[in-house]
């Protein structure tokens, strides 16, 4: 991703200010057209193992009152981009730091029901708007077309 209007705003985007330690992340996934489909809560603890790994856990609540845990792997890779590993993520989730962005892309398999599931491919973009807090937005896609968007707002405990 090159955007230079992105690399020239200010702050720098370092992923440690903001996946270290806990937080909360609020957001709603949409379909194409606009429909809210889910809303979720995210309370969220990262740390450190090693110079050049650092674990995310992701409990979420639904608005449906399910809940679920996550767990992503990151890795900070000799170029200065990240990859990451989670329950769902097809291979590896790779991400790529532009100025005061962050832009993930990813493949996840989604449960449809008890026995089937779909995969979609996820362009992920996080920006910080204020300090501790970044706004992100994901696009999900089938075949190139979009699906929906996940928005969602993550605040870092200070």
């Amino acid at each position: 991703m090159e955007n230079t209007k992105i690399k020239s705003q200010a702050p720098l985007y370092r992923v440690e200010d903001y996946v270290l330690g806990k937080g909360t992340a609020y957001g709603q996934f949409e379909s194409r057209s606009g429909k809210v489909l889910a809303t979720f809560e995210v309370a969220m603890n990262g740390y450190r193992e090693g110079d050049d790994r650092i674990i995310v856990e992701e409990d979420f609540l639904y608005g449906s009152g399910e809940t679920d845990r996550k767990v992503w792997d990151l890795r900070l890779q000799d170029d200065g981009s990240f990859t990451g590993t989670r329950e769902g993520v097809v291979g590896e989730a790779s991400a790529r730091l532009a100025g005061n962005s962050l832009a993930w892309l990813y493949r996840m398999e989604l449960p449809l029901g008890e026995k089937r599931s779909v995969a979609l491919d996820f362009t992920d973009t996080m920006r910080p708007v204020a300090d501790g807090i970044v706004l992100g937005r994901a696009v999900a896609r089938k075949f190139g077309l979009i699906v929906g968007t996940v928005t969602m707002i993550i605040h870092q405990d200070r």
